[in-house]
């Protein structure tokens, strides 16, 4: 089972799955879950990365992460979720 790491500025993996669904069933459409991504955008002044972009896929069962880029700058990325 996951436990959530102390001190880390950022969304959990719980949280982002559940951001994951809920961006999928508003946006989602007619698009299946199993051919979804989501790209969440978090911004973390103070920390080490100015920012962490999250991508989660379907893997049939659940929302997983796929991707993490952290970035340095916030240039170019807007917080929030969006289905890609």
């Amino acid at each position: 089972m996951f436990e959530p790491t102390e001190g880390c500025p950022h969304l959990q993996p719980l949280e982002l799955m559940a951001m994951a669904e809920k961006s999928w069933l508003e946006e989602g459409g007619d698009k299946a879950r199993e051919q979804s991504k989501v790209r969440v955008v978090e911004l973390t002044p103070g920390h080490m990365f100015k920012a962490i972009e999250t991508f989660l896929s379907f893997d049939g069962k659940s929302w997983v992460v796929s991707k993490v880029d952290r970035h340095l700058t916030t240039e170019g990325l807007e917080p929030g979720t969006q289905l890609v």
